[in-house]
């Protein structure tokens, strides 16, 4: 608005406020006229001055929207608005460029239509706990489909529409009562997405290749922790990654190895460039490996260092073969300059040879007196093995003269192969300068001799050897050897082990047995791979080897116990007994000894401590007999149990526990099957001391000596008390109902049978009542469940108090009682029992917290054998008759009758065809309309399901809801009605009529047992009905029965936008402490309160009263039932907001109800009448 037109309305408001206060002025009746002028023009200057006003409001409002929209429409990202039930309200610009379709044609769709099926169920939940304020907002990746049929990766971003922080209070409540909307942005990240598709395929190449390169490849962050490691760093390191990732290399490696790699990792570091080391490294299983290891640095984009990546080879064998080059090379550079001083050395010897050549010549005669004089025979031969001269002290050592063998080989006058072994060795000996000793024999004059041969060579071809007569020493070694054999025998009978160390060389002998007790199966010589000290264990080595150290040091036994790693792996236990063996001069020359396994022995020894130990901290009672059945051993147990002590039994028999319960046959068969079997398991009852008897489970098992005779007999037995009180209380229960102690279904069955054997064999008559407990539930809801039962004890004492000991009660379950009545004279026997039971339950009862209630019963009555001839038959008639008596009003008793079971038999058709309906669609939906009072106008609508059966025609809904309740199929009508009515009402919005809210009855069973918020959920997805368009009508008692539950699911209705009415409000609790409670926008009047309006003033009291009472809450009222003028005249009167009833219109069929809507929407085109105000 300018300023002028500013000025123009305060004038104008200025100068109808003196007009109006000029016209108040007035006090003449004659100038009356001229005051109703005034006031006149200065309203309508007033009206003026307002009209401007909003004018100018509006246009502000709407240039502020205007440039709302152009920001939007200018945005670079994606925006809309989205109902509750997916619609797109509003879309900008780019929005439509991104998901590929034009704005005219997003605003006919959905957001689902858009979104690819495999992201749908993803963006549905987050979109329920966003309603549920769960979460404030959410974000995915999903993708969009074009109309082209391809797909865009997009980023969502959606939050809930908040209301405008300028609207008023009454505004803001509106809006908060309003269905929830969703403001969505999404950015278009296609190009992203094959980027990071791209970057994963590279990654996955580049995880592959060091996967695969043979070298050793690690990363270590700038900390020196492991932050990469590949499989041939695995394998060369010994441990897999998991072990390795995340740690230093200290923590990696063992005894210091790698222990440079920190600083090595700081030197690179520091120097910004890569750094070659050679590492030595030991893996797990202790083998050392040589690594070529080239480090380099890691460098971020910002140029500094973030850690280090090392790449190592295993050089080892190259190393190994290098090494073994330069060892041949040093060899070979040795054996030239040995060669250059062995060539300067031979010349000066042929010099000296010459100058003692007259010398030798001199020294030989003397050498030949010195040789003559030695013991052995001496021999010359040249290289053809020819004897060139010989020596012996005694020609007994020859096999005949001397001069007869000078000149001959030796295979001329030696037997053959000891020729042949001979020449060998004086072959080797001209060859490599000495051969190997060796011993044979010869038979000479004097008998067979044994020597011992030895060679070596003296000259360039000439061979000496030397043999000594060793035949004593043979003949002792053999003795010795047989001996020794002998001794090795008996050892290795005992499966010990022999060694043997020679303390001069220094050489060690083991047996067989010692490498089979050390499991040793390898190749090699056993005394290479046998190092003792090496192979003791680390807690045992110090100790053992003083042992040894004192033994051969002072000269005492050794015998010492210890553990050695055998070539299996595993360490064992062995006895090691030895002694020093001493030359006469004291000096220590051998240490010997045998080697004991002891794993068996410490193993049977260990089991032998577990078992006592076992025995004696057993909670089961042990006794011990032998062969006389005379108690040798008990335990710790057996005393505790039984109360005697051990020296009290020791020696007695075991019928000193006899319990005096079991006949001579009972023991006599036990024994029995211990002769025949070994063993008796059964449960026996004993005496404790004290004279208790005690109940057991007792096993007796027959134990068997060498021979396979009976040694003794052990029994095993457990104190069973305790199991058999359970057993007893568990048979209770199984036929007796815990809380009143009455038997229970099961068993009064059992003794039925029982009594209609009887009754058939006597021709005698009974009588079964069902007894059912009324407005129990209600007394349950009211006071609680332990009010309950306590209601429950006190029946079940009151019944009890009025029966016949013959006559059996019995709680069936829940509320309902069952009697049998024996011995029936007369069939009003039953009649007037049951009116004793009537009474003694109408007195009042009052609870142990002061609750003083009224409990009734109706009784149903079947009687043997005129109504039935078995259990099952004579139950159901009583079911029957109970049925009946409840419908009569109960508090009373009813005969069973042949019209009862007709009528139950017709519920049971009537539930079989009424599954049928559901599946062949013979349900339908009439809408009774709901009308405004203040208007007159049709703005809901009542969905209420009728039955159109093929054969019987339209069923009323008060027939088959209540069998559908009974036998759970409410909750698949219940679910079919939902469904078809918000489908209804979509048809009737895409028919253009006007928005209206459909009222949907939910039963308690449905409420109670179904997620119903999420099906609300999903069917007004699944239809497209708006969610503020939505009611559903609940009863009290589904409200009340669970507090807490019922609250959490009325909020996640509210969340969503779907209004919640009380149905039949004033006929339950009609508490107004729930209707605070509970967020609830519907009270529905019950029609029993409108009947009788205006002739009942209580009626019209309590409708006025449940008005004000929800207008006071905030909660609109409507009445049900209205069919006359005065009703709605009433109603109008206390202000009630709706109204439903025939007065308006019976229930139609959905063509019907849109003819009501179109003939409404006619009639206010043409003069806005009031269709339904009488």
């Amino acid at each position: 608005m300018s300023d002028p037109a500013r000025a123009a309305a305060g004038a104008a408001l200025v100068f109808a406020t003196s007009l109006g206060i000029a016209a108040l002025g007035v006090t003449d009746p004659n100038d009356i006229a001229l005051s109703a002028w005034l006031q006149a023009v200065a309203a309508g200057l007033l009206a003026g001055v307002l009209i401007l006003l909003a004018l100018h409001g509006r246009q502000q409002a709407r240039d502020d929207q205007a440039r709302q929209r152009e920001l939007i429409e200018m945005a670079d990202v994606g925006m809309s608005l989205t109902e509750s039930d997916g619609r797109l309200a509003q879309v900008n610009r780019r929005y439509a460029e991104i998901v590929g379709r034009s704005v005219e044609q997003l605003l006919t769709l959905r957001f689902q239509d858009l979104t690819h099926p495999d992201d749908l169920d993803s963006d549905l939940t987050q979109m329920a706990e966003l309603l549920a304020r769960q979460i404030p907002y959410y974000r995915m990746q999903k993708r969009y489909l074009r109309l082209d049929g391809s797909s865009v990766w997009v980023l969502l971003t959606v939050t809930l529409a908040q209301s405008s922080g300028r609207a008023s209070g009454l505004a803001r409540r509106v809006m908060r009562d309003e269905p929830p909307r969703f403001i969505s942005t999404i950015q278009d990240i296609s190009e992203l997405r094959q980027t990071q598709d791209a970057l994963q395929h590279q990654r996955t190449q580049l995880e592959q290749v060091i996967r695969g390169i043979p070298d050793c490849l690690t990363m270590r962050d700038i900390d020196g922790r492991y932050q990469l490691v590949n499989p041939a760093a695995e394998r060369l390191i010994g441990r897999p990654a998991a072990e390795i990732l995340g740690k230093r290399a200290e923590e990696v490696y063992r005894h210091g190895v790698m222990a440079e790699t920190p600083e090595i990792d700081r030197r690179v570091i520091d120097r910004g460039e890569p750094v070659r080391h050679e590492a030595r490294l030991s893996g797990d299983n202790g083998a050392l490996a040589t690594i070529d290891l080239v480090i380099s640095p890691l460098v971020g984009p910002d140029q500094r260092p973030y850690g280090v990546i090392s790449v190592g080879r295993d050089v080892t064998h190259e190393r190994h073969n290098l090494r073994l080059l330069e060892q041949a090379s040093h060899r070979n550079r040795e054996l030239l300059t040995e060669a250059e001083r062995s060539r300067l050395a031979l010349l000066s010897l042929l010099e000296d040879q010459r100058d003692a050549q007259a010398a030798l010549s001199a020294s030989e005669a003397r050498l030949r007196a010195v040789v003559a004089a030695l013991p052995d025979l001496i021999f010359l031969f040249d290289a053809q093995t020819r004897l060139i001269d010989i020596w012996s002290s005694s020609d007994d050592n020859l096999l005949g003269p001397r001069e007869a063998f000078i000149g001959q080989r030796l295979s001329e006058f030696l037997p053959h192969a000891l020729a042949a072994l001979a020449t060998e060795e004086i072959r080797a000996a001209l060859e490599h300068g000495k051969g190997q000793p060796f011993e044979y024999s010869l038979t000479l004059p004097a008998g067979e001799r044994w020597y011992e041969m030895r060679t070596a060579r003296v000259g360039h071809d000439v061979a000496l050897g030397v043999a000594r007569d060793i035949t004593r020493e043979r003949e002792a070694r053999q003795a010795q050897r047989r001996t020794e054999d002998n001794l090795l025998l008996a050892v290795e009978g005992t499966g010990d082990g022999l060694w043997d160390w020679d303390l001069i060389s220094d050489n060690v002998g083991y047996s067989v047995a010692f490498e089979r007790l050390l499991r040793y199966e390898g190749q090699t010589p056993f005394s290479a791979r046998f190092l003792f000290r090496d192979r003791l264990h680390p807690d045992d080595r110090e100790r053992c080897v003083n042992a040894v150290r004192d033994a051969i040091k002072q000269g005492i036994r050794f015998d010492a116990t210890y553990r050695l790693m055998c070539f299996d792996g595993e360490y064992r236990w062995f006895q090691g007994r030895g002694m020093c063996h001493r030359a006469p001069d004291g000096q220590p020359l051998r240490f010997s000894g045998v080697l004991s396994d002891l794993s068996d022995r410490l193993r049977d020894e260990e089991r032998l401590r577990l078992a006592a130990q076992v025995l004696d901290s057993t909670q089961e009672g042990v006794m011990i007999t032998n062969a006389q059945r005379r108690i040798v051993s008990v335990n710790r147990a057996f005393t505790t149990l039984l109360g005697y002590t051990e020296a009290e039994v020791l020696g007695r028999t075991p019928r000193m526990l006899s319990s005096g319960r079991h006949e001579a046959a009972f023991y006599d068969a036990i024994w029995a099957e211990l002769d025949q079997t070994g063993q008796w398991k059964g449960e026996i009852w004993n005496r404790r001391k004290d004279g208790e008897l005690m109940p057991e489970l007792l096993s007796i098992s027959a134990v068997h000596d060498i021979t396979g005779a009976i040694s003794h007999y052990v029994g095993v037995f457990a104190d069973i008390s305790r199991m058999k009180d359970s057993e007893a209380r568990l048979e209770f229960l199984a036929h007796h109902d815990p809380l009143t102690r009455l038997p229970n279904r099961l068993l009064f069955n059992q003794q039925m049978e029982q009594a209609l054997h009887q009754a058939q064999r006597e021709h005698r008559r009974l009588a079964v009542l069902l007894l059912d407990l009324d407005r129990f539930k209600d007394i349950n809801d009211s006071y609680g469940h332990l009010a309950g039962d306590e209601l429950l004890q006190h029946v079940a004492q009151r019944l009890t108090g009025r029966l016949r000991q013959s006559d059996t009660l019995a709680r069936l379950g829940g509320d309902e009682f069952a009697l049998l009545m024996h011995d029936l004279r007369y069939d009003d026997d039953a009649a007037r029992l049951a009116s004793e039971l009537l009474g003694a339950l109408s007195q009042p009862w009052r609870s142990s917290d002061g609750v003083e209630v009224n409990v009734g019963v109706s009784i149903g009555i079947c009687i043997y054998p005129d109504h039935g001839q078995t259990s099952q038959a004579l139950l159901q008639g009583a079911d029957a008759a109970l049925y009946r008596a409840k419908g009569d009003g109960r508090g009373v008793y009813r005969y069973y009758a042949d019209e009862m079971t007709q009528s139950a038999r017709e519920r049971l058709h009537l539930e079989t065809r009424l599954r049928r309906a559901l599946v062949d669609d013979q349900l339908v939906l009439h809408y009774q309309p709901q009308v405004e009072l203040q208007t007159g106008r049709i703005v809901g609508a009542e969905a209420l399901v009728r039955w159109m059966d093929p054969e019987h025609g339209l069923i009323p809904p008060g027939r088959f809801i209540p069998v559908a309740e009974t036998t759970g199929l409410i909750g698949d009508i219940g679910a079919w009605v939902l469904a078809e009515a918000c489908r209804q009402g979509k048809a009737w919005l895409d028919e253009g009529l006007p928005p209206l809210t459909l009222a949907v009855n939910v039963s308690p069973r449905q409420f109670r047992h179904a997620d119903l918020a999420a099906q609300v959920m999903q069917t007004l997805i699944e239809t497209g009905l708006p969610a503020e368009q939505l009611e559903l009508e609940l009863t009290e008692g589904a409200l009340m029965e669970r507090e807490q539950e019922a609250l959490d699911v009325l909020q996640r209705l509210r969340a969503i936008g779907v209004g919640v009415a009380i149905d039949d409000f004033g006929t339950g609790y009609s508490s107004l402490a729930y209707l605070k409670r509970f967020p609830l926008d519907v009270l529905k009047i019950d029609r029993s309160f409108i009947a009788d309006i205006p002739n009942d003033p209580d009626d019209m009291e309590i409708a006025a009263a449940v008005i004000a009472m929800g207008h006071s809450l905030g909660i609109r009222v409507l009445a049900e039932g209205v069919e006359t003028v005065d009703q709605l005249a009433f109603l109008r009167f206390k202000h009630c907001d709706r109204y439903q009833g025939f007065l308006c219109s019976r229930p139609v069929p959905p063509d019907e109800f849109a003819a009501l809507l179109r003939a409404q929407i006619t009639r206010a085109d043409n003069e806005d009448p009031q269709p339904f105000d009488a």
